[in-house]
């Protein structure tokens, strides 16, 4: 992956930041240490966030899997005979 060029753009978060901080320590951007500072924090409160709401939707996934396995299986056979 290289930063600065449009044919390859970073495919994730820690590729971004490495960009980011490429891009701050060039002499002809005319950036701030605050902005690269800026984009780190929010880059990576973005990433927290992604991943709290996908382990959310995959526990609810399996929370309704296991209700339905539970519901066929052994312990209802067991239910229906008492």
């Amino acid at each position: 992956m290289t930063c600065g060029s449009t044919s390859t753009w970073p495919r994730s978060t820690p590729d971004s930041i490495r960009c980011v901080e490429v891009w701050r320590r060039s002499p002809d951007t005319g950036s701030s240490i605050a902005d690269a500072v800026q984009f780190r924090e929010r880059a990576e409160e973005a990433r927290a966030a992604t991943n709290s709401y996908l382990a959310s939707v995959i526990e609810v996934a399996e929370t309704a899997e296991a209700g339905r396995r539970f519901g066929s299986g052994e312990h209802a056979k067991k239910r229906k005979r008492d």
